[in-house]
């Protein structure tokens, strides 16, 4: 009688940071790969909620930072750039990694940097909480650190790298602006090795999602060098800040499309293509609309001041370095 092995199929299930082997079969005997369901996913990681709902509280609050800091480096940028063009100083206008002060409250605080402290105190706690819980017991992984952990604790210690950087050019005067500028291009260009080492194991929506996310982290970056290399154009920190903006609203994507169910990841390769992409479209348009209503409203605002009395409204913060 011959005997014939079962063949040993394995997966990676990044969700726990470990390769598992897969030996359901199908009806025709043939052992497949299968994913695993959100049920055992969440039996796994101990957890009581289903996990598309932990993943995307997980990657939200990133987003709405992200969002944020945009929007406050699109409107410092452009009152600097609408108060040196009223002068007819536009030469004179130079733009800035990181601006001090606390988002709407600038003139209480205009000498707080509330951006590098809160990057270094956020980046930090949560570092420290992920490299806990890597070696807790939410590791499955025979490792000392879960890699999925390990993974996080990287992304936030680079962060934490970056926020230093501010504070020591604004407080310090240790590094030059331009040094700021490297380190959060740096910290950008770094981070996409780590969302291309989620891509093996998943399905073509899931590895869409992060390979967006990863070429705005490249465009990011690219841009940050352009914009310190030229300082005195105002599209450098435009398009900075439009695709920070747009790579923050595809992290909030992130946490809910990685796990979502229906038949989505069921259709054709080509199918969750097509609709992959028209998400990324509409986000980019949507974006794009959003900042021609604020730069629109700045230089609006700016019209009305000098028609009354020739007296412009808008505070400058003062910038160190």
């Amino acid at each position: 009688m011959n005997m014939q092995r079962r063949p040993e199929l394995w997966s990676w299930n990044s969700g726990v940071g470990v390769l598992q082997k897969q030996d359901t079969p199908t009806p025709n005997g043939i052992f497949q790969l299968h994913p695993l369901s959100l049920s055992s996913s969440s039996k796994m990681m101990n957890m009581e909620e289903p996990v598309e709902e932990v993943y995307l509280w997980g990657h939200l609050p990133t987003a709405i930072v992200g969002i944020a800091i945009s929007t406050w480096w699109m409107n410092n940028a452009l009152k600097s750039y609408i108060e040196c063009k009223r002068f007819g100083q536009i030469k004179k206008y130079q733009s800035m990694p990181s601006y001090p002060g606390v988002p709407f409250f600038t003139d209480r605080y205009p000498n707080f940097h509330f951006e590098g402290w809160f990057g270094v105190t956020a980046f930090g706690i949560n570092a420290l909480a992920e490299l806990f819980l890597g070696m807790s017991w939410r590791n499955h992984t025979p490792y000392l650190i879960g890699p999925m952990f390990l993974q996080h604790f990287v992304l936030l210690t680079g962060g934490v790298l970056r926020s230093c950087a501010v504070l020591l050019r604004y407080h310090k005067k240790w590094i030059s602006v331009e040094m700021e500028f490297l380190a959060a291009a740096l910290f950008l260009l770094l981070t996409i090795p780590l969302f291309l080492a989620h891509l093996p194991g998943k399905d073509r929506s899931d590895q869409l999602v992060h390979i967006f996310i990863a070429i705005l982290c490249f465009m990011t970056a690219r841009i940050i060098l352009f914009e310190a290399k030229h300082r005195s154009s105002i599209m450098g920190t435009i398009g900075k800040c439009y695709t920070i903006a747009l790579l923050s609203v595809w992290m909030a994507h992130a946490g809910d499309m990685l796990h979502a169910t229906g038949d989505v990841k069921r259709m054709d390769p080509t199918v969750q293509l097509f609709y992959i992409s028209m998400y990324f479209i509409l986000d980019a348009l949507i974006v794009a609309v959003i900042y021609v209503v604020l730069v629109a409203r700045l230089y609006k605002a700016d019209h009305n001041n000098n028609n009354n009395n020739n007296k412009f409204n808008f505070t400058i913060t003062p910038i160190k370095g």
